[in-house]
């Protein structure tokens, strides 16, 4: 390695040592900043203001779809007449486990898949 300069690198250096007034560059860099700070209150304040009311007109609806699973997914899929048997057998005797198998095996042919 040798302790001589490049001559084209010496010249892109001695190019880029332009003396930048201070104070022109700080006011423009903070009314960067604080335009960036505006346009960014701006594009968030917007995009609160729609999901707002995209929840306000889905309220209704997903909380009907709540209270229908409620209601449907508990519903035995075969009727037991004994108390006991119904009782032992509920975790697998209901809507929601055809249901739960469902979603389970669309998530693991979208893994593999994907």
């Amino acid at each position: 390695m040798s302790i001589d300069r490049d001559p084209r690198l010496q010249a892109l250096f001695d190019n880029a040592r332009e003396e930048l007034p201070l104070e022109a560059f700080t006011t423009q860099v903070m009314r960067e900043i604080n335009r960036a700070r505006r346009r960014s209150i701006v594009v968030w304040s917007s995009m609160g203001l729609v999901l707002a009311v995209v929840a306000w007109f889905l309220a209704a609806p997903v909380q009907d779809a709540v209270n229908l699973m409620v209601q449907v997914l508990p519903l035995p899929l075969i009727d037991v007449n004994d108390a006991f048997l119904a009782e032992l057998f509920s975790p697998v005797n209901s809507v929601a486990v055809p249901v739960a198998l469902v979603i389970l095996g669309m998530r693991a042919m979208c893994r593999k898949f994907f």
